[in-house]
């Protein structure tokens, strides 16, 4: 995610990250793994650059969606 700079292929890895949430047996360890991210995220965001930082969003944005399409 950090060094590719193609807003296409920005949002293809995104969503194949974020497609990783249906490869785990149960709802609540697909959770875990959302929650895993935005904790490792939270952590390290004051030395994600403004470059970089779209990046982020659009991951967390779909992990997001893909949890939220899981759990109905």
């Amino acid at each position: 995610m950090w060094m590719q700079d193609k807003p296409i292929l920005q949002q293809e890895l995104a969503e194949n990250i974020a497609s990783l949430i249906d490869d785990f047996n149960t709802h609540e360890e697909g959770a875990l793994f959302v929650k895993i991210f935005f904790q490792a995220l939270s952590t390290q965001w004051h030395l994600v650059d403004r470059w970089r930082m779209d990046k982020f969003l659009m991951a967390g944005l779909f992990l997001g969606l893909d949890l939220a399409i899981v759990m109905l």
